[in-house]
């Protein structure tokens, strides 16, 4: 275990190298949050559940089974204009 300095023992040097190390750990931290918004991942499945319900929808057009050729075709035509 560490030993920590009581209120006392604090100097203004140490706070100041604490108040130091808490700033560059809230960079970092705006750093990731900002790379997390522009993650390509966010997109894809944003895009995948969008698309969840034209399959949902050929589930129940086809309740035999749906052809993996037919999902395929209706998800292209999901992303054309």
């Amino acid at each position: 275990m560490t030993d920590r300095k009581t209120i006392d023992q604090i100097s203004s040097d140490d706070l100041d190298q604490l108040y130091e190390q808490l700033a560059a750990e809230q960079a970092d931290n705006t750093a990731l949050r900002r790379q997390l918004l522009h993650c390509p991942h966010r997109d894809a499945r944003a895009r995948a559940e969008a698309r969840l319900p034209r399959i949902e929808a050929l589930a129940d057009e086809h309740p035999a089974g749906i052809d993996t050729a037919l999902i395929l075709e209706a998800l292209d035509e999901q992303e054309q204009p």
